[in-house]
């Protein structure tokens, strides 16, 4: 669990997949792919909202 909470957060914060997956030492980004993206519907919202253009044209 708690080494899901580290994966889920490096992507929620930024991270890419294929840092991620070179950081835990899989075989292959497939693997990482498979074991850790749960983000849920909320958690791709707030990624979304973060990159959004329209968003950060409306923050200034």
């Amino acid at each position: 669990m708690l080494s899901n909470n580290f994966e889920k957060r490096f992507l929620m914060q930024g991270g890419d997949i294929y840092t991620l997956s070179r950081i835990l030492g899989h075989s292959s980004v497939k693997v990482t792919e498979e074991a850790y993206l749960d983000l849920d519907e909320n958690d791709l919202r707030q990624n979304y909202q973060r990159y959004s253009p329209l968003a950060n044209l409306k923050r200034g």
